[in-house]
């Protein structure tokens, strides 16, 4: 996936817990999400309940 979807994932799932109390903290959440993102391949994963599709998962990200 695109590494601003990524992002824009990532502030999605985190924004409930964001509580900023200047200007300043903003800029420093956005920062840390772009560089957590920044040079790495990102994927959006969904966990199956069915082992196998798990076993394949850890190979992958093994890999």
């Amino acid at each position: 996936m695109p590494r601003q979807e990524a992002m824009l994932g990532l502030f999605y799932m985190t924004k409930r817990y964001f509580r900023a109390s200047r200007p300043a903290d903003y800029d420093r959440y956005v920062d840390y999400f772009a560089a957590l993102v920044q040079g790495r391949r990102c994927y959006e994963l969904e966990l199956s309940p069915d082992l196998a599709d798990l076993a394949r998962l850890v190979g992958f990200l093994g890999a």
